[in-house]
């Protein structure tokens, strides 16, 4: 599947049980990070309560982890607000495998404290909240707001006033007959007025559902949220995982691998009195400058990683055994040291490198190494 270009690009999103829908881990993130919990959870990568989860779903013969994205957002703000909403309000930290408690926790209301003493910090620097209208009769939310100053509490004087137009004013008019009073719970201030529309529109959606609700809008950015109880695919919202292959193709063309070595090629031919024999763009992995002397490649490759880098190497024209014996013979006569079994070598230390002075620089070292010697 391609990647769509018009999704929103910051997002936060559940891992949850495939068979139960039980959310277990709330995160945010870009790009394809919603996919990689599973990889190193499943490899082993760490230690923690997630992964202990996640390889425990995964091993069950009847279920899954599953990994859907709640909504997509502009701004990484908004993703950040929704995120510690989701993992302190609606969830709690307390039910989930999350270490770190999420951005602005402070000004987030706990899930399940209702009173006065379970009040999000106010904070002069963050004048804008989303809040929660509820029925004191059996503590039912009827409707979610964003808004600053006294909003919150314009609803009940609106229909004090005689304003009853909506849907909300009717079911705040019943209350008050029934001599109960609105109290409006504020779930948590944030610093924009965007990140507070996120997470109204969030609440609204994904966690208490419009249709159960007297809104009458549907909130800030609604095509990018996900419906409560909706865990299939959906446009606007999800972005497949990108085959290894695909993801490749596509970190090639973003990062105009193929430029960004003509230029290296430029420079290091100036500087060094060599000519490269070729472009060798044939591997989805990588594109290479190479350079063809003493039955080796020396290179400048490129990997197709999603930040351009390159890194100088000496590899064996194929995978014989007699080429990968003379990629062995070079190092043990030098300082490179080879790798996987003699197929290359580097100068050590190695690594990739961004700048082209320090690519050059490497060139050097290795092209020296290698004319000194005799095969």
């Amino acid at each position: 599947m391609e990647l769509r270009k018009d999704l929103k690009p910051f997002y936060a999103y559940a891992l949850m049980s495939e068979r139960t829908h039980e959310v277990f881990y709330i995160g945010k993130g870009r790009d394809d990070r919603i996919f990689q919990h599973v990889k190193e959870g499943t490899r082993g990568a760490d230690g923690t309560d997630k992964q202990r989860k996640i390889v425990k779903i995964e091993k069950s013969n009847n279920d899954a982890v599953k990994q859907i994205v709640i909504g997509r957002f502009d701004s990484e703000k908004e993703a950040f607000a929704v995120e510690s909403t989701l993992i302190h309000w609606v969830y709690g930290i307390h039910n989930l495998t999350n270490i770190a408690s999420g951005h602005g926790v402070n000004n987030i209301r706990k899930k399940d404290c209702f009173g006065d003493n379970f009040l999000p910090e106010k904070d002069s620097q963050k004048p804008f909240y989303a809040y929660l209208l509820t029925d004191p009769g059996d503590d039912s939310v009827f409707y979610i707001g964003k808004g600053t100053g006294d909003r919150c509490y314009q609803h009940q004087n609106e229909v004090e006033r005689g304003l009853i137009t909506t849907q909300k004013h009717q079911k705040i008019f019943e209350i008050l007959e029934s001599d109960r009073q609105i109290k409006p719970v504020i779930i948590g201030y944030f610093e924009t007025e965007k990140e507070a529309l996120a997470v109204e529109s969030v609440l609204i959606h994904w966690v208490y559902g419009i249709d159960f609700l007297t809104n009458d809008t549907s909130g800030h950015g609604v095509e990018s949220i996900r419906p409560k109880g909706n865990y299939e695919e959906l446009q606007g919202i999800d972005e497949p995982e990108l085959s290894y292959s695909a993801k490749a193709r596509e970190n090639r063309e973003r990062n105009n691998v193929v430029p960004y070595l003509n230029e290296l090629k430029e420079l290091i031919e100036s500087k060094c009195d060599i000519q490269f024999d070729e472009i060798n763009t044939s591997s989805i992995k990588h594109t290479y400058l190479v350079k063809f002397m003493k039955g080796v490649r020396l290179t400048v490759v490129c990997h197709h990683n999603a930040k351009i880098s390159a890194a100088v190497t000496i590899e064996s024209l194929d995978l014989k055994g007699c080429n990968k014996q003379r990629v062995r013979e070079i190092c043990e006569k030098s300082i490179l040291e080879w790798r996987d079994n003699g197929r290359y070598g580097r100068i050590m230390p190695a690594g990739t490198y961004s700048d082209p002075k320090t690519i050059l620089r490497k060139f050097k070292e290795t092209l020296s190494e290698i004319e000194k010697i005799e095969i």
